[in-house]
């Protein structure tokens, strides 16, 4: 009957073995209630229980030992189970075999037949067998569970290292171009300069509150890459256009990643070609539980050279918070399908 020492069995011992001694001298006829005294019967179930208690607390012994010398994490479960098996079989045997030949000499119980003796020990070990299988496998699983559950947070803490890497990757690269147009708008426009210092300083404070979010509402990505967008329109005026074709309902239910459109937009400015006759127009949708941004492919001869981490870096993330990755097509049209979560699950 094997407790580990980590686990607190006293409630269970304080009842198991007085209703197993009680239980096991009846069940197997070793006596019978009606031939004694009450005194007589008390001093002999007193004997039951110390033998039960000793087979506990041996058995016990008996089994601690075995695993110190058994590695639990490379032997296999039935092997061990069958080592258990035999070694509470053998335990049991020889010491309930042994105290029951004592009980019938200090209580002169000459009569009792070898048939008896051996149905008590044969109940006895049974049910010390039981015991210890229920136990064993009751410890070995909680031993798979927490083992699984470590393993569960040493996942969670790689994959929070990862998604906190990725996430200090994201820092917007037109910060130098955004300073100089501030610069020239001072000088030539300051009723301009002061508007594109304000959405300048809300696309900050958005990409600061939020850098270290897994998700965001869309609504909110929106209102941020539309004043993204106000700046990048500043310096290349009707060269660039976006189109956003996005409902306040769906805009206030679904979930993304934030600053994922900037990432979006910024790539296809850097790699297309646009000027007044041929605009590089962006569209913003949703579509089948996806984000779909879009542009017509013209690249550039020559790409400005960068840190090449913008579709990687999404994508790992997209990967990281949903366990789902963005789809590229680029048939004509440059399209990134972002998946997208629902508010409401």
């Amino acid at each position: 009957m094997n407790i580990a020492h980590k686990v607190d069995d006293r409630i269970v011992k304080l009842i198991s073995v007085p209703l197993i001694a009680i239980t096991f001298p009846n069940i197997s006829g070793l006596i019978i209630n009606s031939r004694y005294s009450i005194a007589l019967l008390l001093v002999q179930y007193g004997y039951f229980v110390f033998l039960v208690y000793a087979l506990w607390k041996g058995n016990i012994l008996v089994i601690l030992a075995i695993k110190s010398k058994m590695n639990l994490d490379k032997i296999d479960y039935h092997k061990y189970i069958i080592v258990i098996i035999i070694s509470t079989i053998t335990y049991a045997v020889l010491l309930v075999g042994g105290m029951l030949k004592l009980w019938t000499l200090l209580f002169k119980e000459n009569n009792t037949t070898g048939h008896i003796l051996f149905n008590a020990t044969l109940v006895l070990a049974s049910i010390a067998t039981f015991i210890t299988i229920i136990y064993e496998n009751y410890l070995l699983n909680r031993k798979k569970i927490s083992a699984l559950s470590k393993v569960e947070r040493m996942n969670l803490a790689k994959t929070q290292a990862e998604l906190s890497v990725l996430k200090s990757q994201i820092d917007p690269h037109f910060i130098f171009n955004s300073l100089n147009t501030l610069s020239y708008l001072i000088s030539s426009n300051p009723t301009n300069a002061k508007l594109y210092n304000d959405t300048l300083a809300k696309v900050y404070q958005y990409i600061l509150i939020n850098k270290e979010k897994d998700l965001v509402l869309l609504k909110e990505e929106i209102e941020f890459i539309s004043n993204y967008f106000y700046l990048i329109r500043i310096r290349f005026d009707d060269t660039i256009r976006m189109i956003i074709e996005i409902t306040d309902m769906e805009a206030e239910e679904l979930l993304i990643p934030p600053i994922s459109l900037q990432t979006l937009i910024e790539n296809a400015m850097k790699h297309n070609e646009f000027d007044e006759e041929n605009p590089l127009v962006i569209s913003v949708c949703v579509s089948a539980n996806q984000i779909i941004v879009s542009n017509r492919i013209k690249y550039k001869s020559f790409i400005e050279p960068g840190s090449k981490t913008g579709l990687a870096n999404l994508d790992s993330r997209y990967r990281l918070i949903t366990n789902r990755s963005i789809s590229v097509d680029t048939n004509q049209f440059f399209t990134v399908k972002l998946p997208i979560i629902n508010l409401q699950g």
